[in-house]
């Protein structure tokens, strides 16, 4: 219509139209007389033509030459997990609650594939391999290319910042080159949870520096320049606990060696099993995750374990690899607790282990946490059965001794449920809420007494 009417205005201005075809999802177009869509790849077409035209002066057919030239390598893929809508309309299309749409049209146009959710490193690989070995791009390695991170607008900020990151560490990993990173919300539609990933081939070492020209785009995107190196890497695949301490403290019997593995098997199965009351008791008093949490620890405990990544000759060498899976792989003050307990728990096992050991070992855990989280006995947290344990006998020498000091952590666990919150969370909520168990002094329990069984042989 632009182009009828200037043409019908003013027959000697010189005008072209420029179709802008950059998705990739629907590439075998035979037999259809549509073309291809335009997403968000457009923002790198008017950017870089916009510079040409207004500071470069270039001729209305230089200007159609380098945008054909542009577009030719460019490409554009979408992913949507919420439908979008026209304000006061319903959604424009259903989409379950475990489900991603890939491939759809920026104004929710249905796309190539429907899939169930995923987490974002293997959905930016699946996107990033659809990209790179599309028909229009053909990406070799060692290309240089900018790359677009488009919000469809309802993506939060901390979900742009793990798919940024994804994106810049799988391009890396397989060898392509970036030399520009930019995102931003550009290119939207009304509550249209969902993004997508445009690559352009940088044929011409000028369009970098148009891209970085200011601009009215410029100012709603964040751009940067990532470097080529390992730090990178390291910091999404942390490397095992194992592989950075080394064997530390008194060696173990291979017989002594397979007790202490069943002991941490049958703690961390008992706490996986015990999640969803842990969730339930922590959602009056927390944010309903303490279970959850714990489950995430167990579970990269036993991956480690099952990968032979622990130790089980060097119990201090051991604990130092359990507290480091805490620190890195559990969030919140659980984890940071527990890895701080167990590090200082590993020091007692530096030159024998015995029951006296493993009863220092709890005490050296027990005063760490009061020490760095501020609770003691009584606080309704988890140092009330670890205090208790120790408490029954400062000298365990039989099973007996150590059945005692399980069953106290079990009874004190319990009776949580009648001491008002002094530390941690639950201390913020009001006391009418604190009827039942707190679910940290619960878990202690319920490991502890998973470890006195396993010990025993029962």
């Amino acid at each position: 219509m632009a182009v009828e009417r200037v043409k019908a205005e003013n027959k000697d201005y010189p005008v072209e139209m420029v179709i802008i075809d950059d998705d990739i999802a629907l590439e075998d177009k035979s037999g259809f007389t549509t073309g291809g869509r335009g997403l968000a790849g457009c923002v790198f077409v008017h950017q870089i033509v916009a510079v040409l035209a207004e500071q470069q002066r270039l001729s209305i057919q230089k200007l159609v030459q380098t945008s054909h030239q542009l577009i030719q390598n460019l490409g554009t893929f979408g992913v949507s997990a919420y439908p979008c809508s026209i304000p006061g309309k319903p959604l424009m299309f259903e989409l379950g609650e475990d489900e991603l749409e890939l491939g759809l049209g920026v104004h929710g146009e249905p796309g190539c594939e429907r899939i169930k959710n995923v987490p974002a490193k293997e959905l930016v690989g699946k996107i990033l391999k659809k990209l790179t070995s599309s028909k229009r791009l053909a990406l070799d390695k060692g290309t240089k290319i900018a790359v677009l991170l488009n919000n469809l607008g309802g993506t939060t900020q901390m979900e742009m910042l793990i798919l940024s990151k994804e994106i810049l560490l799988w391009l890396d990993s397989n060898g392509f080159e970036v030399v520009r990173f930019i995102s931003g919300t550009l290119l939207s539609s009304f509550e249209a949870h969902g993004f997508s990933v445009s690559i352009l081939k940088i044929l011409d070492p000028k369009w970098v520096e148009y891209l970085d020209t200011p601009s009215p785009l410029t100012r709603l995107w964040a751009s940067s320049i990532p470097s080529k190196n390992k730090n990178l890497q390291n910091g999404h695949k942390p490397s095992q606990p194992h592989d950075e301490i080394s064997n530390f403290g008194v060696k173990l019997n291979p017989e002594e060696s397979k007790i202490l593995e069943k002991c941490l098997q049958k703690a961390a199965d008992a706490l996986i099993a015990q999640e969803n009351e842990l969730n339930r008791l922590d959602s009056a008093v927390g944010d309903g995750d303490c279970g959850s949490t714990m489950r995430t620890a167990c579970e990269s405990i036993l991956k480690a374990k099952e990968s032979n990544k622990l130790n089980f000759a060097y119990p201090m060498t051991l604990f130092l690899q359990l507290s480091k899976i805490f620190e890195k792989n559990v969030g919140g003050t659980t984890g940071a607790l527990y890895a701080l307990m167990l590090s200082a728990a590993a020091q007692s096992f530096e030159k024998s282990c015995s029951q006296k050991e493993f009863y220092e070992s709890l005490k050296q855990g027990l005063e760490a946490v009061m020490k760095y989280g501020g609770a003691k006995p009584g606080s309704r947290t988890m140092v009330d059965p670890l205090s208790s344990a120790v408490e029954v006998d400062k000298t365990p020498e039989k099973q007996e001794d150590w059945q005692k000091m399980v069953e106290s952590a079990t009874k004190t666990a319990k009776d949580t449920a009648k001491m008002s919150a002094k530390a941690g969370r639950a201390s913020y909520t009001a006391e009418n809420l604190q009827k039942e168990p707190d679910p940290g002094a619960l878990a202690v329990s319920v490991w502890m007494q998973a470890i006195f069984e396993a010990f025993s042989g029962k």
